[in-house]
C-alpha cells in the first residue's frame, strides 16, 4: 500500500515543529545569494583575489584578465552591487578595494575542496573538521 502525499506532508509538518522556532525566510538570504551570483564568474573570482593582495585600478584588472576596460567595469559593478568591493575615483582612474578578507578566504577554502585539487598547506580557515590527509 502506497502512502498518500498528504501523509508525508503531515509528518514533515509535525517534524518541523521541533526546529526550535527556526524558519526559512528568503529575504534573510537575498544578500548572500547576490554575493554568490556575483562570484559565479571565474574572472570575478580572480579580481577578488587580486584586490585582496592590493587595491588595483579597473585598467590594471582589465589587463590582468585580458578583457576590455568596459567589460571589466561591468564585472566591477556586479561585485560592487553585491557589496563585495568598493571603488574610489583617483583622477581618471577607478581604484578597487576589497571590503573584507572573508570573501577571498572563502574562495581559497572552496578551491581547496574542488574536485581534483589538492589542499594547500595550512588548510581551510573555515574548516571545523580535520581535512583528509
Amino acid at each position: 500500500m502506497q502512502r498518500r502525499k498528504d501523509d508525508t506532508s503531515a509528518r514533515c509538518r509535525a517534524a518541523s515543529r521541533k526546529t526550535d522556532g527556526i524558519h526559512y525566510h528568503a529575504s534573510d538570504y537575498e544578500a548572500w545569494a547576490q554575493a554568490f551570483k556575483a562570484l559565479a564568474h571565474p574572472g570575478r573570482i580572480f579580481v577578488m583575489e587580486q584586490i585582496r593582495l592590493r587595491p588595483r585600478t579597473v585598467c590594471e584588472l582589465a589587463d590582468l584578465v585580458d578583457v576590455d576596460v568596459s567589460t571589466m567595469s561591468r564585472h566591477i559593478q556586479a561585485l560592487k552591487q553585491a557589496g563585495l568591493l568598493r571603488t574610489q575615483r583617483e583622477g581618471v582612474f577607478i581604484r578597487c578595494f576589497c571590503v573584507s578578507d572573508c570573501v577571498p578566504d572563502m574562495i581559497r577554502c572552496l578551491a581547496q575542496r574542488a574536485p581534483g585539487k589538492s589542499p594547500q598547506a595550512g588548510g581551510c580557515p573555515f574548516s571545523r573538521v580535520p581535512q583528509d590527509p
